[in-house]
């Protein structure tokens, strides 16, 4: 399986006692994949930082760096999908569309 992680899920997942950890400890034991941009990259970090902690930042950016399951990807259109919010939009489609492709490390 393929997933795009939306910040607020990422926060709540990485929670010690919340219902959605399995989500994360997935993600560290590469159960499944994770699609990132560096614009997703930059949320987690800034949320993560202001709502969890800098450690829980840190930690998160060094999974998504280091992890084999995690596939950067660079966005090369950005579907307007979310109108509403559009800083949202960065979290639409995923490594399979025609519209991003692989960016290499």
């Amino acid at each position: 399986m393929i997933a795009v992680i939306d910040t607020n899920l990422m926060l709540q997942a990485i929670g010690k006692t919340s219902i959605h950890k399995p989500i994360w400890q997935g993600i560290v034991d590469e159960k499944y994949s994770v699609v990132v941009s560096s614009a997703i990259l930059l949320e987690y970090e800034e949320i993560l930082a202001l709502k969890a902690s800098t450690l829980a930042a840190d930690l998160v950016q060094k999974v998504f760096f280091e992890a084999a399951n995690i596939e950067h990807i660079n966005p090369e259109f950005l579907w307007d999908a979310v109108p509403d919010d559009k800083d949202d939009n960065k979290f639409f489609g995923g490594s399979r569309l025609s519209c991003y492709k692989r960016q290499p490390l």
